[in-house]
């Protein structure tokens, strides 16, 4: 089953074997990355960069991050 996959199931209410998870993006997670809240909102490029490794290490069902070259 694909992510997408899942993620429609569940909206549907269908039983799933796990609870499909969303991305959490906010100041918490900059912190996890060593960013500073300053860094994270005020530029574009280290929000992205944020976004990407979060989504690499969190692997969220609810929208796929491309990990990797």
């Amino acid at each position: 089953m694909t992510l997408c996959e899942l993620v429609l199931r569940a909206i549907r209410g269908a039983r799933e074997p796990r609870p499909a998870v969303g991305p959490l993006a906010s100041e918490d997670h900059a912190r996890l990355l060593g960013v500073t809240r300053r860094e994270y909102t005020l530029g574009a490029e280290v929000l992205a960069e944020c976004l990407v490794a979060l989504g690499c290490k969190f692997q969220p069902d609810a929208g796929e991050i491309a990990c990797g070259p």
